[in-house]
């Protein structure tokens, strides 16, 4: 702001949607890119906003970018990229220059196999840098890797090989999940199908306890990792790519329906993710990022891997359960690795919340967290709170953001030069012209409304794998030319923005539009309740009644009649009558996606 001659992040911010060709040009000058050929447009829309091209004309490789310019740049080829640590209680370290040869070495492993430019590689591994260095040396030969969460089943992994249709598949031969292992090939072997074609099956032997003696998976051979990295080189040619080459495919959860590939595209997504790493995570050279997140995450995408790397930064690799053997977990990770930049998903935080209850937070040194973030779903204001005055010793700055896989970023989230609301997002991020309407289109302000975005971004999906028609139709039919996030939101007499669950969980009681997360959130407020979640009911007199599903905390002993009723008139007391449940609903647990969202159409069906 200062080299610019901007005298405020309101008009950084004004400038940057207004002029996004000066904005994003302007930073990635700035931030160091190297291009082995120039880019000589930064925008194109000529063929419709939903078909964006960003930095047109010019050749790039991510993968260059994060590890060779840095290492020959930064001179950081012996910094730690990754503290690495297992369930198990493994703990080891990999630096800048032992990332970069591990990727180079699967890079000609890839190859070996008949990987090149433009070929799928469907990466089914747990967090391990191994798996990072896959996703990189794929981005280093131009081949498009799709990351497969590995908590997945045989049926959800067995869609996704399908529809993407992977020439190579690299995979594990297991993980321990609270002290069970994990098998990848036993689901491998059940999602893999003979008509696929898939030439190669590559397994890492995370294990390493000396049982996979399995040769083949459907008749396509398996070999190991260990023994390919020994006999290929640890140099490899980058190949040189076109702006817009793809970089990945992300599948979404799939809570609406069959699960959606998003396409990122090499620079756009890069820029992006460097720059949200840089300013509203306001990562430094001497920080520790910790962010427990699965590798087939888009935050893990973006923060834990490009974003970081691009950075120089330093991260915290963590494979296990998060309170497992001991609640403390998370928390000795913290202190031993003196984390300063602490990420996490709500659902996360609470499960963190209700198992510091039962510890002595003065026994744990957590002074080196100096800024946190949030993401995944909205944060209700306790959850809030406790993170910032326990975690945060209430002088830490949270980055609450949301955004969304096929956004490649955060649309909204605060940022530590600003001041915030508890729970809030803050605001639009800088080059996202987010804005909330109504149900005819119309600009709305203190009313609950649809979250959009009107103008393209570089990290901007460029669609949905081989399905155009679908992409169309889920974020650009509902406003003419403006980007549909399908999600609810709403900005306070402050200007803070709050996004409120999906649209299609929003509930219509007697004509009044109620999101579901503010009436969670008052049941969270209640000294009983340890999660919640509401969805609408029919109802011929209202239109629509509200039930909230309740899972109770462990340590109350309470009459539960007595306390449905007490629920309902708290939250009528708090939100309206309009807002009172009309039945309440005791849990065991709440249905959730693996990224920690709550299923809410599982609970209305």
């Amino acid at each position: 702001m200062t080299d610019i001659n901007v005298r405020t992040y309101t008009e950084l911010y004004k400038r940057s949607i207004v002029d996004p060709d000066w904005f994003w040009s302007t930073f990635e000058k700035r931030f160091g890119f190297e291009w082995f050929s120039p880019y000589h447009q930064v925008i194109d829309s000529s063929q419709g906003l939903p078909w964006t091209k960003w930095f047109v004309g010019g050749l790039f490789n991510i993968a260059y970018n994060c590890l060779e310019r840095q290492i020959r740049q930064s001179k950081i080829g012996d910094k730690v990229a990754y503290y690495c640590e297992n369930e198990e209680g493994k703990k080891y370290l990999v630096t800048y220059s032992e990332l970069n040869t591990m990727t180079n070495k699967i890079a000609n492993v890839l190859k070996l196999h008949g990987v090149s430019k433009g070929d799928v590689v469907c990466v089914y591994m747990p967090n391990t840098w191994r798996a990072v260095s896959t996703l990189l040396a794929c981005a280093k030969i131009g081949a498009i890797h799709c990351a497969i969460f590995s908590g997945l089943g045989p049926l959800a992994l067995k869609t996704r090989i399908e529809d993407c249709n992977p020439r190579v598949i690299v995979t594990a031969d297991g993980y321990f999940r609270k002290g069970k292992k994990i098998s990848l090939l036993d689901e491998l072997t059940e999602a893999v199908s003979q008509s696929s074609k898939i030439q190669s099956v590559i397994v890492d032997l995370n294990l390493n306890d000396g049982e996979t003696n399995v040769s083949k998976i459907a008749s396509i051979p398996i070999c190991f990792l260990q023994d390919e990295i020994r006999t290929v080189p640890s140099e490899a040619s980058c190949e040189r790519l076109d702006s817009e080459h793809p970089l990945f495919i992300l599948y979404t959860s799939g809570t609406t329906g069959r699960p959606k590939a998003a396409v990122h595209a090499h620079a756009g997504f890069g820029v992006v993710a460097a720059q949200q790493t840089l300013h509203p995570l306001d990562i430094k050279s001497f920080d520790v990022l910790f962010w427990p997140t699965d590798i087939a995450w888009i935050t893990a995408h973006i923060w834990l891997v490009y974003g970081l790397l691009l950075n120089g930064g330093t991260a915290v690799l963590y494979d296990g359960a998060i309170d497992y053997p001991t609640p403390d977990r998370i928390l000795k990770i913290i202190e031993t690795y003196r984390v300063s930049i602490f990420g996490f998903s709500p659902t996360g935080a609470r499960l963190l919340r209700m198992a510091c209850n039962n510890l002595v937070m003065s026994n744990y040194d957590l002074s080196s967290i100096r800024s946190m973030a949030v993401t995944g779903e909205p944060i209700d204001k306790p959850t809030w709170s406790w993170l910032f005055e326990v975690l945060g010793r209430s002088s830490t700055p949270i980055f609450n953001n949301a955004g969304g896989t096929e956004i490649g970023g955060a649309i909204l989230g605060t940022c530590p030069i600003l001041e915030m609301n508890p729970g809030s997002l803050g605001g639009p991020q800088l080059g996202f012209d987010a804005d909330v309407l109504d149900e005819d289109g119309n600009h709305i302000e203190n009313s609950l409304g649809y979250l959009v975005i009107r103008n393209p971004w570089p990290s901007m999906t460029r669609g949905f794998w081989h399905d155009e028609k679908r992409y169309l139709e889920t974020y650009w039919s509902r406003f003419p030319n403006i980007w549909y996030h399908g999600d609810l939101a709403f900005v306070d007499q402050d200007g803070c923005w709050y996004v409120l669950g999906r649209a299609d969980d929003m509930i219509k009681v007697s004509g009044h539009r109620i999101g579901p997360a503010e009436i969670e959130e008052a049941l969270l407020h209640h000294k009983a309740v340890a999660e919640a979640a509401v969805v609408a009911k029919p109802s011929k007199l209202k239109g629509n009644e509200i039930v909230a599903y309740v899972v109770l905390k462990s340590d109350i002993n309470i009459d539960k009649q007595s306390l449905a009723s007490e629920l309902k008139d708290y939250v009528a007391k708090e939100i309206g009558k309009i807002a009172r449940p009309s039945e309440v609903i005791y849990v065991d647990s709440l249905p959730k996606t693996s990224t920690g969202k709550i299923i809410r159409r599982l609970l209305r069906d």
